[in-house]
Formats: structure tokens, C-alpha cells, sequence
């Protein structure tokens, strides 16, 4: 898949990195439609390295953690631990 983006953790030349898009998790930044496609694509086609995998599921992971904690604590007061 040869997605155009642009945006945080893309290369001016528009096509999206790993270091980009994990850089961009670690912030907390949500990853474009197109980002998230290109993602997909590389692992499914097995183009992603074991370590790319990895860093993208970590990545992912922290933020579903921190979406979830945000969640908690606006609907039920709890302070996020």
C-alpha cells in the first residue's frame, strides 16, 4: 500500500517510517487512517521487522493503557495510577 500522509512521524517525502509512527505512539499521538494502513500492510505482508513489530505493539498497547485510564478516570473519579 503506498499511502500519502503527512503529519507526525511522516518524512517529507509523505511515505510513513517505523521510528516515525512509534515515535508518534510514544507521544500519544493518534496514528492517521492511512498511517495505521500503511502499518498494517507492512506487517501483513511480512515487510516489518520482528523489532518494528514489536515497538508498533508496545506502542499501541500504551495507548489503548492511557485511553482506558482516561476513561476511568472521567467516568467513575478515579485518579489514573
Amino acid at each position: 500500500m503506498n499511502a500519502v500522509v503527512s503529519g507526525p512521524g511522516v518524512p517529507d517525502a509523505g511515505t510513513p517510517t517505523w521510528s516515525g509512527l512509534i515515535s508518534s505512539l510514544i507521544a500519544r499521538e493518534d496514528l492517521s487512517r492511512a498511517q495505521a494502513a500503511w502499518a498494517m500492510d507492512e506487517v501483513m505482508t511480512a515487510e516489518a521487522t520482528p523489532v518494528q513489530l514489536a515497538g508498533f505493539l508496545v506502542g499501541s498497547r500504551a495507548m489503548r493503557r492511557a485511553r482506558e485510564q482516561f476513561h476511568r478516570s472521567h467516568t467513575t473519579g478515579e485518579t489514573p495510577a
